[in-house]
């Protein structure tokens, strides 16, 4: 699976994923950037809260539940780490809330709620640290 993100110029950046041509890529006003678009700590965010989700409701579907909504809010914290004082994302809380849920079986979705986090591909990878290769060509 390869991304293309290409620099716009400041802090703004443009990837191509698939077919979507035209994802920004931007630092808030406030570290600089245009706020053009969600800054990379948000993409992650964005990508546990999608990850976790697909993954619960994919339980879900697979033993029969029906929920009307499902609202996923993730918080990130960040911190400055010593020794250079760097800012870090530290931690990350994750909250499902699911809205009319009409469970039948009460043994099949404490299961799903037990497994779900287990295929979730982007928050596992993290968790066991993910290894990133970083070459630089010029």
């Amino acid at each position: 699976m390869k991304i293309k993100v290409n620099w716009i110029n400041d802090f703004g950046f443009r990837a191509e994923v698939r077919h979507f041509k035209n994802i920004l890529i931007d630092e808030p006003r406030s570290f600089k950037g245009k706020d053009r678009g969600p800054s990379p700590v948000e993409y992650i965010l964005v990508g546990i809260g999608g990850c976790l989700g697909s993954s619960f409701i994919f339980c879900l579907e697979k033993n029969n539940f029906e929920i009307k909504e499902l609202n996923i809010v993730v918080d990130g914290k960040m911190t400055h780490r010593k020794p250079y004082n760097h800012l870090e994302l530290v931690n990350v809380s994750v909250e499902l809330n699911i809205i009319d849920f009409e469970g039948k079986n009460k043994k099949k979705f404490d299961k799903c709620l037990e497994i779900f986090r287990e295929y979730c591909i982007i928050s596992n990878s993290l968790i066991r640290g993910l290894p990133i290769d970083v070459k630089v060509n010029y």
